[in-house]
């Protein structure tokens, strides 16, 4: 018999082998465009939270669905400036609650 502590084995196939443990209670869900985005994040989350709702669907739209900004305007019928105008000041306004959490 081979025995093998955890340690032992290449990160690869304890990876392969391994069961990680997922409930919903562990995540923020966010629904855009019919599609559910699992923020893990607290306080991400959080902050995400604190957003108009639509600056906070084009950071989730652009960062977490890898959306471009054409695709964005199309749907939030903006222009791709405004999806940019949106996008940096729902940034630039989570980097201040981030902030202010800490």
């Amino acid at each position: 018999y081979l025995l093998f502590t955890v340690y032992e084995l290449p990160d690869v196939l304890v990876d392969k082998m391994a069961v990680w443990d997922d409930y919903e209670t562990d995540y923020t869900i966010f629904s855009v465009c019919g599609i559910d985005i699992r923020v893990l994040d607290d306080e991400l989350a959080e902050a995400l939270k604190k957003l108009p709702e639509r600056k906070r669907n084009t950071l989730l739209m652009y960062y977490f669905l890898e959306m471009t900004e054409s695709e964005i305007a199309n749907l939030q019928k903006i222009t791709q400036s405004g999806v940019f105008r949106n996008r940096h000041h729902a940034l630039e306004t989570m980097k201040k609650i981030l902030k202010e959490e800490h």
